[in-house]
């Protein structure tokens, strides 16, 4: 009987290895968001950098001035976009004492380090007509929405208070000024909202950027939490591929989510609603989603 070698064997269990997991090994090199790319964060939201009344949220959260609990394990955040296109999330500050004085929100440089080398910049100056400023941080104004008892028409909100409305950006983003948006002084038991735009170049490489928020009261920071952008691997030509997944948002119809996002009374597969109600569509669906 023939005994293999050990050099053999030791080669032929390589090989072997090789054929089972090269799968799992191309996957990594050939996708840019694998999970072995994945930072590390500390999601540990009771830590010391960390404050339970400072959080962050997505884009389509509305947070009042004179109302809303900060909401658990929202110390870190991971969100997704692509190349040449703004991702956006807010940053969300409650005073429990007397007033908050010189409050700041600042954001940072967002840095990929593998499997490619790149940093999406948070300089905010522009030397050139063509540079643009892809990090801007906006002190969220607000105004008091008051509900006419008299009035037939619902309240949108479901509520009257003071909601989030206008952006007055911390530096023009044509002119590169410093505006007055921060420092803020915050009253008494109210809250302040900080809304982020990050534009992503159209040349950065697809993978995950991680940044950081920082927010102080005067020199004095209050919490320093992580975000982490997630860049897709598409193509940056002014469009996003032709997928299902984006055909809709909740209906399961083509078009229908698109319509209810804009104008209320589209229903689950019949969407007369959107022709009616849609400016010109001249009562036709196809026609209010082209105009």
């Amino acid at each position: 009987m023939r005994v293999m070698k050990p050099q053999f064997r030791k080669a032929g269990l390589l090989a072997a290895f090789a054929i089972l997991f090269y799968p799992t090994i191309a996957i990594c090199q050939s996708d840019p968001l694998s999970s072995a790319y994945l930072p590390s964060t500390d999601t540990n939201c009771s830590h010391s950098q960390y404050a339970s009344n400072i959080w962050m949220t997505n884009w389509d959260a509305k947070v009042r001035q004179d109302s809303g609990t900060p909401a658990s394990n929202a110390c870190y955040l991971t969100i997704y976009g692509t190349q040449n296109e703004f991702v956006d999330f807010q940053v969300h500050f409650h005073d429990t004492g007397s007033g908050t004085p010189n409050l700041s929100v600042t954001v940072s440089s967002f840095v990929q380090t593998s499997p490619a080398s790149y940093a999406i910049s948070n300089a905010t100056t522009r030397n050139t007509n063509t540079q643009s400023v892809n990090v801007l941080v906006y002190r969220e104004a607000y105004m008091n929405v008051n509900y006419n008892p008299t009035s037939t028409a619902p309240l949108y909100y479901g509520t009257t208070g003071y909601f989030p409305d206008a952006l007055i950006p911390a530096i023009d983003p044509y002119w590169g000024q410093t505006t007055n948006a921060w420092p803020f002084n915050v009253p008494a038991g109210d809250n302040q909202s900080a809304w982020v735009d990050v534009l992503l170049p159209p040349h950065a490489p697809s993978g995950y950027y991680t940044g950081s928020v920082t927010v102080k009261s005067g020199s004095t920071v209050l919490a320093t939490m992580p975000v982490v952008i997630a860049v897709w691997q598409w193509p940056s030509a002014g469009y996003m591929p032709s997928t299902t997944t984006l055909k809709t948002e909740d209906t399961g119809f083509e078009y229908g989510a698109m319509c209810t996002e804009m104008y209320n009374g589209s229903t689950v597969g019949n969407d007369g609603g959107c022709g009616a109600n849609y400016p010109d569509s001249g009562g036709s669906d196809d026609t209010s989603i082209r105009t």
